[in-house]
């Protein structure tokens, strides 16, 4: 099975030093400040193998996504990724194949390296694991969720709700019937993370903010100031979903959403930035 797997690996490299399978741990070159994150997906919890349109390069593309997110979120530079799968018995070579050429695509589309990882059999549902590294600037230079005050305003890259109606969609085995729809699904289980977008609001000099993979009422309540008031509402206001489509699903948690909220003073600092499409509504101190 190495083997099938080892051309999605990198090889070593000027910074990575040593990479799996040639020895008993990667070793590469460090960065000053670093960032890690780990998440993992299990089947019939986290994705269905049966959801239309669905394969393996997508699954693998996923896995790295939702990691990928996270960094997003602190405003991270992807440098280097483990991966760890354990795989059913019956899981035929080429679906391994196709999954791992998916995590190689995705990993290497944000300059990221598979510097190694773990393979394993399992009785039970097919689980995957990734665990990612990115280089931060400085201390200073990150996103973070604490620190937002009364009066500053939030702010979402790109729009709310697409995957929650792309999971709707495939759960009800309902085909996509417009460029819409598609979009949904495409939300759902081939996500896009926000690298670009976290790191150039870092240059822009945000502080607060961070993914959105938690659904975004959650989100808006560790962002937020205790002190402020209506957080729910204010949120829902920002995203125009339910007029957009009509459907109101944001109680949901929406575990690839993979848009970033942002906290922040003045507007314009992100409003003038080309392509980085933003939803705003105030955030107001308590009475």
């Amino acid at each position: 099975m190495l083997r099938i797997i080892a051309p999605y690996l990198d090889r070593p490299s000027a910074n990575l030093l040593v990479a799996a399978p040639d020895d008993d741990a990667a070793v590469w070159r460090g960065d000053p400040l670093v960032a890690a994150t780990t998440d993992t997906m299990v089947e019939e919890i986290d994705f269905r193998l049966e959801w239309p349109g669905f394969d393996f390069r997508k699954l693998g593309g996923r896995l790295l996504a939702i990691n990928l997110s996270d960094l997003a979120g602190m405003g991270a530079e992807p440098r280097y990724a483990l991966v760890s799968i354990s795989l059913p018995g019956t899981l035929a070579v080429a679906d391994v194949r196709r999954l791992y050429r998916g995590i190689a695509e995705q990993a290497h589309r944000f300059g990221c390296q598979i510097a190694g990882g773990d393979l394993s059999g399992t009785p039970g549902p097919l689980t995957l694991t990734a665990t990612l590294v990115g280089r931060l600037d400085s201390r200073r230079a990150m996103l973070r969720r604490d620190g937002a005050r009364p009066g500053w305003q939030i702010a979402v890259t790109g729009r709310l709700g697409g995957a929650a109606a792309g999971l709707r969609l495939l759960e009800s085995r309902v085909a996509p019937a417009s460029a819409i729809e598609r979009g949904w699904v495409s939300a759902q289980v081939d996500p896009v993370p926000r690298i670009a977008a976290g790191r150039a609001l870092v240059k822009a000099g945000i502080r607060v903010g961070g993914d959105i993979s938690d659904g975004p009422t959650l989100t808006a309540r560790w962002l937020l100031p205790v002190d402020s008031t209506d957080r729910t509402d204010q949120v829902l206001e920002a995203t125009e979903f339910v007029a957009e489509t009509g459907h109101d699903l944001f109680t949901r948690q929406c575990h690839v959403q993979l848009p970033l909220f942002v906290v922040y003073m003045r507007a314009a600092r992100i409003l003038r930035h080309p392509r980085r499409p933003v939803n705003v509504a105030p955030v107001t101190p308590a009475r």
